[in-house]
């Protein structure tokens, strides 16, 4: 019985496979360079930041925009930023529209840390240098706990 539930599982896990390698993508014809991406949002974005988002759709394709689009108006403090992609580019249509819900803008007033024994409080709290009240940034987090687990894992070797 459980052998046969193994091979079923692997049977229906091979013809998925199977299914969306053969389905048609609609954008596999459209130009990276042709399209027009449009933003639906209340907060506009810079030139400079039209233009990375633009070369990292162009980098990490289509299928990824939704997550860009979210990463780069995270680093404008919309933590709860939500992004529904509306259309992507076919043939016909050669844009990519995107809604953007960017809820409130977050600020950061401070950072605690709890259960660490690795590191002080002074060296975890300069892993993210801020002022009070600085607008949250997903990427100044995440380049500080990449700093921390550089941190621990160099505490543990000395």
């Amino acid at each position: 019985m459980f052998g046969r539930t193994l091979f079923s599982i692997a049977l229906l896990l091979c013809l998925a496979s199977l299914t969306a390698s053969a389905l048609p993508q609609s954008h596999e014809a459209v130009s990276k360079e042709a399209i027009d991406i449009v933003l639906r949002s209340p907060v506009q974005l810079t030139p400079i930041e039209r233009r990375k988002l633009k070369g990292k759709i162009r980098e990490y394709g289509w299928d990824s925009a939704d997550e860009i689009v979210r990463e780069l108006y995270q680093d404008k403090g919309y933590f709860k930023v939500e992004v529904i992609p509306i259309q992507t580019p076919t043939l016909s249509a050669k844009a990519l529209v995107l809604q953007v819900d960017t809820g409130k803008q977050y600020h950061l007033i401070r950072i605690s840390w709890r259960g660490n024994a690795a590191l002080s409080q002074s060296e975890l709290t300069s892993l993210i240098p801020f002022e009070p009240g600085e607008l949250f940034s997903r990427t100044k987090i995440a380049e500080g706990l990449e700093r921390g687990t550089e941190a621990v894992r160099f505490a543990r070797v000395h």
